[in-house]
């Protein structure tokens, strides 16, 4: 039985035939329009669109109806398709990657530099082999404004695509609110959801998570009024895509010659310490210019950082200093610290931290600064080894704390030996060290966990008082029901009789329900 997802949003449908094509329907009026508007360049293939197909409705009451589709390839993934994917240890990699690409659309939307596509899951595909997204409807006309509408519909999309819980149906999209997002995530996820809604920009948006220089190749994109005045030979087009204009035919005209050309996929391979060195020995074969080995540790230094977008404890990285040549050159030529990074992009992290621990050996790793130390912690903090991670950058303690969580290791902060006031904090609450909590409170970054764990520390050192001024300056109102529950547990435990602790915990309640209306 075929498959065949349907959902709406602000009047747009579509419809996802299981791995097959993913398609809509617009009226004849409509389709006629974009055919004659910009010579028929909406349905050209580009870096960001897909080439669009058509045929007539087949069903009898939608004959005013023209069919838009494309066909997918074996690489291409809907949106929703892939958030739903079966999920192993670096899955959220990817997931920041095509975060960061669906960014890049909307930011040139709102600049008026492509055609306005419409945002619902079904309408934005993946392709595994280039690792970019592309749009497959979009209007045949521009964004007129970016309103904060527009604004909350592009952060629905994102979070939703960071849901993979099946409950969440691509049906059921137009209804989506905040708030059922923020219930669906927990622990990365959340955190990069909350670092989303934070933004009043596209622009703002596009400046903290993209790297300096993807931001401005947006900057310098050229518009679609004026790559319609080029040859068609300079346009970049998509691998794997199929370079067809309109077609009134069910299938492309262009299917055998499409086939041929398609890129066999090649299977993924689990990196060892065998097989880096193997890539090592290579690299020490082959003679590199330095100024391409810089530009490749380059490369594989943003691939390493982009994940840091997940993490609360840093939204972006300081700067490289591009200036610095002779430092770039001499890092370049190290071969722990080159060796490590090239580990690292194959995702082998045990090796990599290997190197750079060698490397930390040297004077060397004194020198570094930025997006070299970024990397270096981040390949620590994902082979789980904290304290190093915290060694190299004691300001990434609230990374270190969101990734733990998320990966239910938070327990194992209590063999971390820091001063950072941030770990002590979460140090505190575990070991139940209500004084220690509440003397830091003021000394961390402020998070609802944490909001919580003030407010049990108020309650069981007896300052009911404090915990109802601490909830009523935080505004949230799922507090107070907290204060209920620890209030209760903590007389229930008390030595008292069940007569006193009965009316003891009616009076706390009057109390709190009278303070927090």
């Amino acid at each position: 039985m075929v498959l065949i997802k349907k959902s709406s949003n602000k009047g747009f449908s579509f419809e996802y035939v299981d791995r097959t094509e993913v398609r809509t329907d617009i009226p004849k009026s409509e389709f006629v329009k974009m055919q004659h508007d910009n010579n028929g360049s909406v349905f050209d293939d580009s870096q960001y669109f897909l080439a669009l197909l058509s045929r007539d409705n087949e069903e009898e009451n939608k004959k005013a109806l023209k069919r838009i589709y494309y066909q997918l390839h074996t690489t291409d993934y809907v949106l929703d398709e892939y958030r739903l994917r079966d999920r192993n240890e670096n899955s959220y990699l990817q997931d920041v990657k095509i975060i960061l690409e669906l960014i890049k659309v909307f930011y040139l939307a709102a600049k008026q530099k492509v055609y306005e596509p419409i945002i619902n899951p079904l309408n934005f595909i993946f392709n595994e082999n280039t690792e970019k997204v592309s749009v497959f409807y979009r209007k045949n006309s521009f964004l007129e404004e970016e309103s904060f509408i527009w604004l909350d519909d592009v952060k629905k999309l994102l979070g939703f695509f960071l849901v993979s819980d099946k409950t969440m149906r691509v049906e059921d999209f137009e209804k989506v609110e905040t708030k059922d997002i923020l219930q669906s995530l927990e622990g990365a996820s959340l955190k990069a959801y909350e670092n989303i809604l934070s933004f009043n920009s596209i622009d703002d948006m596009a400046k903290g998570f993209l790297e300096q220089q993807d931001y401005d190749k947006l900057n310098s994109f050229q518009t679609l009024r004026e790559s319609s005045q080029t040859s068609v030979k300079e346009r970049v087009k998509r691998k794997n895509s199929p370079v067809v204009g309109v077609s009134d035919k069910k299938e492309p005209i262009e299917q055998k010659r499409r086939e041929n050309k398609k890129t066999k996929t090649v299977p993924s391979v689990k990196p060892n310490m065998k097989e880096t060195e193997q890539a090592v020995n290579r690299n020490k074969t082959i003679s590199m210019p330095s100024n391409k080995k810089i530009k490749g540790l380059g490369i594989v230094i943003a691939s390493i950082v982009v994940i840091g977008a997940f993490f609360g404890g840093r939204m972006s990285v300081p700067a490289v200093d591009h200036s610095k040549e002779a430092k770039a050159t001499t890092l370049a030529e190290n071969e722990n610290f080159y060796n490590g990074l090239l580990s690292a992009s194959l995702q082998n992290y045990e090796d990599a931290s290997k190197y750079f621990d060698q490397f930390r050996e040297g004077s060397q790793s004194k020198e570094l600064e930025g997006k070299e130390k970024t990397a270096i912690y981040f390949s620590y903090l994902l082979n789980r080894q904290y304290e190093k991670a915290l060694e190299v950058d004691p300001e990434g303690a609230e990374g270190v704390i969101t990734f733990m969580q998320s990966k239910e290791e938070i327990d194992k902060i209590a063999d971390i030996n820091s001063d950072n006031d941030a770990i002590k904090f979460e140090k505190a609450v575990l070991a139940q060290q209500w004084d220690e909590v509440i003397n830091l409170k003021d000394k961390v970054k402020d998070k609802p966990d944490r909001q919580n764990a003030v407010v049990e520390a108020l309650i069981r050192t007896d300052k009911l008082d404090d915990a109802i001024s601490y909830v009523k300056s935080k505004n949230r109102k799922d507090l107070k029901d907290k204060m209920k529950k620890i209030e209760e547990d903590v007389i229930e435990k008390s030595d008292e009789k069940e007569k006193d602790k009965k009316k003891k915990i009616k009076e706390m309640n009057k109390k709190i329900d009278g303070s927090l209306k």
